[in-house]
């Protein structure tokens, strides 16, 4: 493999140094204890590449060394001034005093080399970390089906996909205090879907992830690194995969319940069609009943213009047979006969009326006004009076027939004697009430009259005994 290819390759398939050295601030929590914990801190980074975390040491005050063996990408480090050396990783392990070094890192090395080489490298790690120290192993993620798949394989140097959970256990089974797995560089949107698709979980959980482990120390050394310990990073397959299927069943749920309310619509739309069928049934039964009575209709109105036109040529027969008599010598002849039989039918009319004083003739007002003022005359008059009452009491008949009305109407007396009491009215002052009272006695019947006189007679006939 030439010199430049594997530059080329990372240039290609990494990403861009500041993409990269975006990535890498996942780690600073972490190693930002480590100067607190040693006065000098330093570093080293196996199979440095490009140099990326070699520069973010460097900006946090680190003295970091990189090694590796490709030429190609050492030259990157060259160009920045990074202190970096050709030199094998696990030999230069080998070669590094107990107990002298703050952090060792590897990132996206250890899927080059073989499992004991592997073995070998975290075994040296813990011998060479200071207590405290921190060793960081960044590798792609197999969890991302994909990546384990296929990306991992875009690399022709890669040997085989370590699973997290292995590369957790090396660090704990030869003698590091604590480890922790940070799955990185998923696809934000993921870490709130709540409803991912196939492909979300297929290629979305973190595609790349490192294993973090610390050598054992004092307390008070390891508490300084809980809170990094403590926080989660990135998304499992397990973790996509309970959401895609939480989201599945609620798919489910739902198509059944649209289901089951399609089908209640359905039901509910077969009853209105038969509803409407039997109102369209109903409907043709009224239709032909209207049609019929339109039809009996319409020969009624056919009847009726026919009956129509006969008697309005009966009318106007008879408007020209009375057009005709009025014209006839006949009906001038008769014209005065016809207006002295109309003379003596208003005399025989008037007559029985002045007999009888029908009700509501010129005859019975007549009389009414002559006995207003006959009662009027004989109300002035005590002599009179007292005569009438000796002639009504020589008729019994007729006395009893008074007393009978008077008793019938005992209002009418009642009144009479009100009015007698009541002082009498003023013309001067009460011309208004007056004509008032004028005008209702005009308006009593002859009957009421004369139960008044017969109740004067009567108070009169009680005074002289």
């Amino acid at each position: 493999m030439s010199a430049d290819f594997y530059r080329a390759f990372e240039d290609k398939f990494r990403g861009s140094r500041e993409l990269i050295l975006s990535r890498l601030d996942v780690y600073l929590p972490f190693v930002r204890p480590i100067k607190e914990v040693s006065g000098q801190p330093n570093a080293l980074d196996l199979g440095c590449g490009r140099g990326e975390w070699l520069e973010l040491l460097d900006r946090e005050g680190f003295d970091a060394t990189g090694v590796d063996l490709d030429e190609g990408m050492l030259k990157a480090c060259e160009q920045l001034h990074l202190n970096a050396h050709k030199a094998d990783a696990i030999g230069y392990l080998e070669s590094l005093p107990d107990a002298s070094v703050g952090v060792i890192s590897a990132f996206h090395m250890v899927e080059h080399i073989p499992f004991e080489a592997l073995q070998q490298l975290v075994q040296q790690a813990l011998r060479v970390l200071v207590p405290g120290g921190l060793l960081i192993m960044e590798t792609p993620n197999p969890e991302n089906l994909q990546v384990g798949a296929h990306t991992f394989f875009y690399d022709p140097t890669h040997q085989r996909p370590i699973p997290p959970m292995l590369l957790a256990f090396l660090p704990e089974h030869y003698g590091f205090a604590r480890t922790k797995i940070l799955r990185l560089q998923q696809d934000p949107r993921l870490d709130t879907a709540h409803s991912p698709n196939l492909e979300d979980v297929l290629g979305g959980p973190s595609p790349d992830y490192a294993v973090v482990a610390q050598k054992r120390a004092k307390a008070h050394i390891l508490a300084q690194f809980d809170q990094a310990f403590a926080t989660d990073h990135g998304l499992t397959l397990h973790t996509l995969a309970t959401r895609y299927d939480a989201s599945r069943v609620q798919q489910i749920d739902a198509s059944r319940s649209l289901a089951q309310r399609a089908l209640s619509s359905a039901e509910a739309a077969s009853s209105v069609a038969q509803q409407a069928l039997s109102s369209a049934e109903a409907a043709s039964s009224v239709a032909q009943q209207a049609f019929a009575d339109a039809r009996l209709t319409r020969e009624l109105i056919t009847t009726f213009e026919a009956t129509l036109q006969h008697y309005q040529h009966l009318t106007a027969a008879t408007e020209q047979r009375m057009n005709d008599l009025l014209n006839s010598t006949s009906w001038r002849i008769t014209g005065p006969f016809r207006q002295v039989s109309k003379k003596i039918r208003w005399l025989t009319t008037g007559l029985i009326a002045w007999a009888t004083l029908k009700p509501g003739s010129r005859p019975r007002r007549t009389a009414r006004q002559f006995l207003l003022k006959l009662r009027n005359w004989i109300a002035n008059q005590p002599k009179l009076k007292a005569t009438i009452l000796t002639i009504i009491t020589s008729f019994p008949y007729l006395g009893n027939k008074l007393l009978a009305i008077h008793r019938r109407y005992p209002h009418t007396a009642q009144n009479h004697t009100q009015q007698k009491n009541a002082p009498s009215p003023s013309p001067e002052n009460n011309i208004s009430t007056y004509k008032e009272t004028l005008s209702a006695s005009r308006k009593r019947s002859a009957d009421e009259i004369l139960i008044k006189i017969y109740a004067e007679l009567n108070d009169q006939r009680r005074t002289s005994k």
